[in-house]
């Protein structure tokens, strides 16, 4: 009829009293008043959780208000694509122009590439998943 760790708890109080008190009428009386006292802190933390749902709640529509200027969803979309572009254009840099050119190149390490290739991939295999599924 409740939570089970409730319910469990309501059956360890109701089996402790019967074993403390062997008069039925005072074991029954005592055993009443603690299973309400559960019951009660039951309730209370159960309205302390939906408390915090609703400020949560709260807050989330607080912050979509504020984020709603034009500037500020462009600022937010706009960097995803920025540091996904920013990244092909430092390898191909290293890799093609620079040598092409003759200009001052940085070598990149495996770990360079690594990271780059997390990036790449994460931005035009992941992020793509994502929109096809409706993840987004």
């Amino acid at each position: 009829m409740g939570l089970p760790i409730i319910q469990d708890v309501l059956e360890l109080v109701g089996k402790g009293v019967d074993l403390i008190f062997p008069d039925k009428n005072e074991a029954n009386k005592i055993k009443n008043d603690l299973q309400m006292s559960v019951l009660k802190l039951a309730l209370e933390e159960k309205k302390l959780v939906f408390q915090d749902l609703e400020s949560a709640r709260q807050m989330y529509i607080e912050e979509t208000k504020v984020s709603k200027s034009p500037l500020a969803g462009f600022l937010r979309d706009i960097f995803r694509p920025v540091t996904g572009f920013l990244l092909i254009f430092i390898v191909l840099y290293c890799r093609v122009i620079g040598p092409l050119f003759k200009l001052p190149v940085v070598e990149l390490t495996a770990w360079d590439y690594a990271l780059i290739g997390t990036v790449v991939a994460f931005y035009f295999g992941l992020r793509h998943k994502e929109k096809e599924t409706g993840k987004d």
